[in-house]
């Protein structure tokens, strides 16, 4: 299967499948942590701009929300984004794939929490290559990913059809633009029986 194609699989299960997906992970808690750490390594700077790529079901809204007034959520899934909406009766939310969509903005810092998970190595550089226009100075770019020990292609059925996968390793990742970014935090954990790894990338 090619990157587009593989894509394409994702994107119908997350179009098609919104509101089972969102009753099956509406028990995962909101990363206060997370959204903690990576403003206390923005020097908790006030009011900072930020963009979340396609939580699904936005459980960080709230908490984030308290921490600052500009923020942006995109994701592809159309229910998805109108499910935040009706239940935070907030606009914030855009319709779009993020590699596709054109910003008018810059921001201080993005999230990616568990959202590039189906990306590829190629799609991945692209990716942190649109991150990195994105930001201003001094940006941190927040990512949480499955991690294995080599870089891998993981296809799993369930009741939701099947979907893509990619997982990388801590060390793999760290070097995917190793040139012009600097990991200022990282962390492994094991969650639901998965090893986890999160970084915090800066210019």
């Amino acid at each position: 299967m090619t990157s587009k194609s593989i894509k394409n699989v994702n994107f119908n299960v997350y179009n098609e499948k919104t509101n089972k997906l969102i009753e099956k992970f509406e028990w995962i808690w909101a990363r206060t942590f997370d959204i903690d750490n990576v403003m206390s390594l923005y020097w908790n700077q006030a009011n900072p701009k930020v963009l979340e790529l396609g939580c699904f079901n936005w459980r960080e809204y709230l908490y984030l929300s308290e921490k600052t007034n500009n923020y942006l959520w995109i994701d592809i899934s159309k229910d998805a984004i109108e499910d935040a909406k009706n239940k935070y009766n907030e606009n914030s939310f855009i319709v779009w794939d993020f590699e596709e969509y054109i910003f008018e903005w810059k921001f201080n810092i993005v999230l990616a929490f568990a959202s590039l998970l189906h990306s590829d190595m190629v799609t991945t550089r692209l990716i942190f290559d649109k991150v990195y226009d994105l930001l201003e100075k001094w940006w941190i770019f927040y990512v949480s990913l499955k991690s294995s020990e080599n870089y891998t292609q993981v296809t799993k059925k369930d009741e939701f059809w099947k979907r893509i996968y990619y997982y990388y390793s801590l060390d793999e990742y760290k070097k995917i633009w190793w040139e012009k970014f600097k990991v200022i935090y990282e962390d492994e954990q094991n969650f639901n029986n998965q090893k986890w790894f999160t970084l915090a990338f800066k210019k």
